[in-house]
C-alpha cells in the first residue's frame, strides 16, 4: 500500500481550476518532487493535502484512510506535516518555543514537547539558536526553522513547498543534505522546488504539473527527456545540455 493515494482531484475559484483530477502516489520512504511553472497549481495541491482547501472532486488516501475532509490539525495528528513558501515564524517568540508549538500538535505535555523540540533542534542545526527570538533570525535561519517546526510534529509524510528559495549554493547544498537525512529517518518527503540541478539529484521520482493538470510522471531521467515537460516547463536550452 502507498503513503498517499491522491486520486482525481479537482479544486476551482470561482471560474478558474487550479487542480484538475490529479492523480499520484507516494512510497513510503520516498522522496517525490512536483515541478511545474509558477501558477501550475502546486501549492494548492499543497493545500488540499494539508487540509487548508477542501477539493471540490476526488479523493485523498493517507495509509488508507480517507483525509479529504479533514481540518489541517486533525490531518497533522494523522502525520502529515508542512512547510509554506512564505515563511512566518512567531516573531517575537523563541526558536524553542516556535518548534514546541510544533510539537504539540501531537504531544499534550508542555515538559516532553519541549525535550522532543530540542532534539529536533539538534537534528536541524539550529539549537544554538534555541533562545533568539524568530524576528531576529535570518532568511536561511527561518527556513530552517519552518521545516525544524514541521519535524516536531513527527510526521510520516512531510511536504516541503520550496525551503530552498533564496539560498545560497552553500546553504542549498546543506538543505539538500538534511532533506536526505531526513529520509533516513524513514520519512517520506514530497518536494515542491523550481531548481532543477537539485530536484533531479534529489528525487526519486517526479510529478509534473502544468495549468492545474498532471502531464508527466517519472524519473528524474524520464521526465528531463519528456517532450511535454521540455515544452512546458524546463525548455529547449536544458534537454540540450541533460542530454
Amino acid at each position: 500500500m502507498n503513503l498517499l493515494e491522491v486520486k482525481g482531484l479537482t479544486k476551482r475559484f470561482g471560474g478558474v481550476t487550479a487542480v484538475n483530477r490529479v492523480d499520484f502516489s507516494i512510497a513510503r520512504g520516498e522522496i517525490l518532487g512536483m515541478i511545474g511553472p509558477n501558477g501550475a497549481g502546486k501549492t494548492t495541491l499543497f493545500h488540499l493535502i494539508s487540509g487548508f482547501h477542501l477539493g471540490d472532486e476526488g479523493h485523498i488516501l493517507f495509509k488508507g484512510e480517507e483525509i479529504s475532509s479533514l481540518r489541517p490539525d486533525q490531518i497533522c495528528k494523522k502525520g502529515i506535516a508542512r512547510t509554506f513558501q512564505i515563511v512566518r515564524p512567531f516573531s517575537h517568540l523563541t526558536v524553542l518555543q516556535n518548534v514546541t508549538i510544533g510539537a504539540l500538535n501531537r504531544i499534550p505535555e508542555v515538559n516532553l514537547a519541549q525535550q522532543v523540540a530540542l532534539e529536533t533542534l539538534r537534528f536541524t542545526g539550529l539549537d544554538k539558536k534555541k533562545n533568539q527570538v524568530g524576528i531576529h533570525l535570518t532568511t536561511p535561519e527561518r527556513k530552517r526553522l519552518e521545516l525544524t517546526r514541521a519535524l516536531a510534529t513527527r510526521p510520516e509524510l512531510l511536504l516541503l513547498d520550496e525551503v530552498m528559495a533564496g539560498l545560497r549554493p552553500k546553504e542549498i547544498e546543506e538543505m539538500v543534505r538534511l532533506i536526505q537525512d531526513i529520509r533516513g529517518k524513514g520519512i517520506t518527503v514530497l518536494v515542491i522546488e523550481h531548481i532543477m540541478k537539485v530536484i533531479m539529484s534529489l528525487s526519486d521520482r517526479i510529478v509534473v504539473l502544468n495549468y492545474g493538470e498532471k502531464i508527466a510522471t517519472g524519473t528524474p531521467a524520464e521526465i528531463a527527456k519528456d517532450q511535454k515537460v521540455i515544452k512546458a516547463y524546463l525548455g529547449k536550452e536544458y534537454a540540450f545540455v541533460e542530454r
